[in-house]
């Protein structure tokens, strides 16, 4: 529900828990103005909620920008430009706009999501622009990152992995979307003990072999990638390096559905200080699991064998 939990506790006291859910009036929903006046989505079809929007879109791995893409197409995006760090988002929003909406990693090398929503907050206030709303994506929602966000200058914000139900909520906020889009449920299959979790992959996918396997080469390449700079940084001794390896094939198995293999490169990213010792440990376990990932896959679709 991108809500928060807060706990604070003294010994002898007791324990308090604070929890923050960004809850929508109805009154408030039924005034949000849409992104472009003169559009009447109140009676949108199922895959017309973006309707004539141009989206910017911003993430520095390729498969999370494969699979926004075609959330964002199904929900009817008129165009999707694709850029991949926060230097190139500022410059399109500049010279290929205008955009309906932004959506941004929080995370990029060089001017990440935060970065690049000031520049584009300062672009707009210089040159009387319109105000454009800026979703961020992140892995990290607790009420310090979310607080950033809005000093930066950012509407909302997506956690990873990322979903078509929270998608269409957290858009749904900055545009009239119709009754019969507000209550998709998620796939409500109990999680299976695979590698990988269908139900999520599917989500995205909806079990079409050609996006399956499309998305899978995409990963599979970048996991590789990954693996062998996890393995690079792990002979230098370059802690920090490490760090943001790990951070990056953590999404990346996320929005697979490797839930069990994202967990692992979290353990890997929070504790990049550890001993050498330790992170051969976390090197291993993510290669067996990024295995048994591979091996999933290929017998789902003998084609990437």
């Amino acid at each position: 529900m991108q809500g928060m939990v807060e706990v604070s506790s003294e010994l002898g006291v007791g324990t308090t828990f604070t929890v923050t859910l960004p809850v929508q009036s109805e009154k408030a929903r039924e005034e949000a103005p849409a992104i472009v006046e003169g559009h009447d989505r109140s009676q949108a079809k199922p895959g017309e909620i973006l309707k004539d929007k141009r989206i910017l879109s911003v993430d520095d791995h390729p498969t999370n920008l494969m699979m926004m893409r075609r959330l964002l197409v199904k929900m009817g995006a008129a165009e999707v430009v694709e850029v991949e760090d926060g230097a190139d988002a500022m410059d399109a929003f500049c010279h290929q706009g205008p955009f309906d909406l932004v959506i941004m990693d929080f995370h990029m090398p060089g001017m990440d999501g935060l970065q690049a929503t000031r520049a584009i907050r300062a672009y707009e206030e210089e040159q009387n622009h319109q105000h454009t709303p800026i979703l961020i994506v992140t892995a990290d929602a607790m009420k310090e990152t979310f607080e950033k966000c809005l000093e930066a200058g950012v509407d909302d914000y997506i956690t990873k992995p990322i979903s078509r139900q929270q998608l269409i909520q957290t858009i749904g906020k900055y545009v009239i979307i119709p009754e019969n889009e507000r209550g998709i449920s998620e796939r409500n299959q109990a999680p299976s003990d695979d590698p990988v979790d269908l139900n999520h992959f599917r989500d995205f996918s909806d079990g079409e072999a050609d996006v399956e396997i499309e998305f899978y080469k995409v990963y599979a390449r970048q996991a590789t990638e990954c693996l062998r700079e996890l393995k690079s940084h792990l002979d230098a001794g370059d802690d920090e390096e490490w760090r943001k390896m790990s951070h990056k094939l953590k999404g990346a198995s996320a929005n697979l559905g490797a839930f069990a293999l994202s967990e692992l490169c979290k353990q890997a990213e929070d504790g990049f200080e550890e001993d050498v010792e330790v992170k051969q440990d976390w090197y291993n376990a993510i290669t067996a699991e990024l295995g048994r990932v591979d091996a999933f896959m290929k017998a789902l679709h003998p084609e990437l064998s």
